[in-house]
């Protein structure tokens, strides 16, 4: 291993991996959670510039529930050319917290854990150019009220001199803080789409970043909500809600999740055309064996941060994706989980502009299904706005076949879905999309303003910015860019789109082995909305690499320089050792889930950047979005005909039967 230099931290969670015990890789974990922290201080003191003494990193997570656990992470670093010995590592608790046995932890086996409160560690040598690693894991009380600072000073000491661990490297005595806070996730999601009558099967997929809770699951059809279901979480963990199991034989089912902490959840649609009949027998056939699938992230209780073209917080959806040419069918599902009716304006627009407005009666705690192709027929690009007098909840299913007329979409060969997004904004960033092998995708862009729209689009591999291309869009349309004439015949393509006005974009991709000239023709499809903020954390609930299942995390660094991150599986079980990775700058990389957590069938996962913030707020103006944080999306994709589940793939994910995809859950959702 080549010798770290100050500030570079990718050599660390390799040597986690390779030395925690089991015990030690859930301390680990709860260091990394996303439940746990929003950010990360992340500024090393650097050594003297003449005589280089030891550097201590500590990270620490900025914001943590009340009643949460989480881990100081501090590192020992030896710029020297000898080593350097008898160092003692010192760290009163602070106070509010409380010491989880057992958590101390140092890679040098050698050195003596004296006492855990406060922790103090005797003996450590840290080698030439290389460091020593030291984690303890704490709780904060149940009882300290949210907003309040923990403060944290730990230090080392080589008997002569004496190194602070803090955020602030011009304040070498400055606490390390902690501010008690909600943290990520919410406790309350809403998701609109659901079905579980004729082939279709929908599960309910929650992941617990935190410590174990219970959840209440309520299911909504067109006659109103059923008795809520109720759900144990274990600490850090996924856990799959099969909804036929509840709600068997219902063609609209939505779903709302209370959970007494922070969660996030997600819903996943599969189907096949010979499952008729047979869809009320558990587990026959099985997810992978469907020939067909969608997904999409819930929506949580609060409002997310841009610059909307309406009313933010629930009242307003915009949906650049829909077509009913074709092959193509497309539905939009709105659910109202209020005590009041809610009346909504469905707006359909094409490239030329808005042609359709229909008016919708949702009433309380009720599903309704909105049937694009009864109101506008024989469109190939087709946008949609909800907006509602209430906050209503909207998603949006397409389905597609070459011998639509007369199938239902059960039958159709493929499919996907999208939550939409409540805001729209200046910029947009596209973790996901691929234009090789059986690979074809599309950027879709919504102008819901009055006046036309100046667009940019910047696409990206895992080299960089590799095309860009303008445009102007009219008012209230919608505009289509083919990926592949910018970057042909590459696996691995991220867009950038930022405009002089609010819009919103969205990313489909279709695949076929065949390599089928229509994406109606082709085998299957997925699609996710964009993000209008990167963020230092995202999370996604939905995963696996059981047999039939290939999963996959795209991560798009949009900053000009590399961002180090960790990556953390959680499992039915629990977490699983974190994964250290680099992202070049402007650049894209593919995460292939079974390489780190095989044989899974429910595989949850959260993307940590070390380092930086998110500095953003309502305010933004056009020309003025930082870019600090990465973006990352999920995709899954499946077919019976997969191979052992602990060997090799001889099935490509474009050659694979099912698929779909979901954006993650991103810090700035809660901001």
């Amino acid at each position: 291993m080549r010798p770290p230099a100050p500030g570079d931290h990718r050599t660390v969670p390799s040597r986690i991996s390779r030395t925690l015990s089991a015990g030690a890789v859930l301390l680990c974990a709860l260091m990394l959670t996303a439940a746990l922290a929003c950010a990360v201080h992340a500024a090393p003191r650097e050594p003297d510039a003449v005589s280089a003494g030891l550097v201590v990193y500590k990270y620490a997570p900025e914001e943590v529930p009340s009643g949460a656990a989480f881990s100081y992470f501090i590192t020992i670093y030896n710029p020297n050319q000898v080593p350097e010995g008898d160092i003692t590592f010192m760290d009163p608790l602070p106070e509010h917290t409380s010491i989880i046995p057992g958590s101390v932890y140092c890679s040098d086996e050698a050195a003596t854990v004296v006492s855990e409160d406060p922790v103090q560690i005797d003996g450590i040598t840290v080698p030439a150019g290389d460091m020593v690693t030291i984690m303890f894991a704490v709780t904060i009380d149940p009882a300290t009220p949210q907003g309040t600072v923990i403060n944290n000073s730990g230090l080392a000491t080589d008997g002569v001199d004496i190194y602070y661990s803090t955020s602030n490297p011009e304040v070498p005595d400055e606490p390390n803080s902690v501010v008690v806070g909600a943290g990520i996730g919410a406790t309350d999601w809403y998701i609109a789409e659901g079905t579980t009558g004729g082939g279709f099967d929908t599960w309910i997929t929650l992941q617990n970043p935190g410590l174990e809770a219970d959840a209440r699951v309520t299911f909504s059809t067109e006659e109103g909500p059923l008795d809520p279901v109720n759900v144990t979480l274990p600490q850090q963990s996924r856990t799959s809600i099969r909804v036929a199991d509840y709600v068997p034989d219902q063609w609209g089912v939505s779903t709302i999740v209370h959970s007494e902490t922070n969660v996030v959840a997600e819903r996943s649609t599969y189907w096949d055309r010979n499952v008729m009949g047979n869809g009320s027998t558990p587990g026959s056939p099985q997810p992978f064996e469907m020939k067909g699938g969608h997904s999409n992230l819930g929506v949580p209780s609060f409002p997310v941060i841009g610059k909307g073209a309406g009313e933010v917080g629930g009242r307003t959806t915009f949906f650049p994706e829909g077509a009913t040419a074709g092959g193509f069918d497309t539905w939009v599902q709105l659910l109202n989980p209020g005590d009041q009716e809610a009346n909504a304006k469905v707006t359909l627009m094409t490239k030329d502009g808005p042609v359709v407005e229909k008016d919708i009666v949702v009433p309380a705690l009720t599903r309704r299904t909105v049937h694009l192709d009864e109101y506008l027929p024989d469109a190939f690009e087709v946008a949609t706005e909800v907006v509602s007098d209430v906050p209503l909840i909207a998603d949006r299913s397409m389905y597609w076949d070459p011998d639509e007329a007369g199938t239902e979409a059960w039958e159709m060969i493929g499919g996907n879905s999208d939550a939409g997004s409540p805001v729209a904004d200046f910029q947009w960033l596209l973790a996901e999309g691929a234009t090789g092998g059986g690979f074809e995708t599309y950027v879709m862009l919504q102008n819901p303003q009055e006046g036309e729209a100046q667009v940019t689009l910047s696409f990206s591999n895992g080299g960089g910015v590799v095309a860009q291309d303008t445009a102007t869009m009219p008012a209230r349309s919608r505009a289509t860019f083919r990926v592949g004439q910018y970057v042909p015949d590459d696996f691995n393509v991220s867009t950038e789109v930022t405009s002089d006005v609010p819009i919103v974009a969205e990313r489909s991709t279709y695949w076929d082995n065949r390599q089928a000239e229509q994406p109606y023709e082709m085998m299957e499809g997925h699609a996710t909305i964009g993000a209008n903020m990167p963020s230092t954390i995202w999370m996604m609930p939905e995963g696996s690499t059981g047999v039939g299942f290939e999963t996959f995390l795209t991560i798009f660094n949009p900053m000009e320089v590399q961002a180090d991150v960790f990556v953390l599986f959680m499992t039915q079980e629990g977490p699983r050792a974190p994964v250290a990775l680099a992202v070049p700058a402007m650049a894209r990389r593919t995460v292939r889930v079974s390489d780190y957590a095989p044989n899974e069938f429910q595989v949850s996962a959260m993307v940590y950047m070390l380092g930086g913030g998110v500095a953003f707020g309502a305010g933004r103006d056009a020309g003025q979005v930082p870019v600090d944080g990465i973006v990352v999306e999920r995709s899954m994709y499946w077919d019976r005909r997969g191979t052992s589940p602990f060997g090799p793939w001889d099935i490509r994910p474009y050659e694979m039967m099912g698929g779909s995809a979901s954006s993650g859950m991103g810090q700035w959702m809660f901001r």
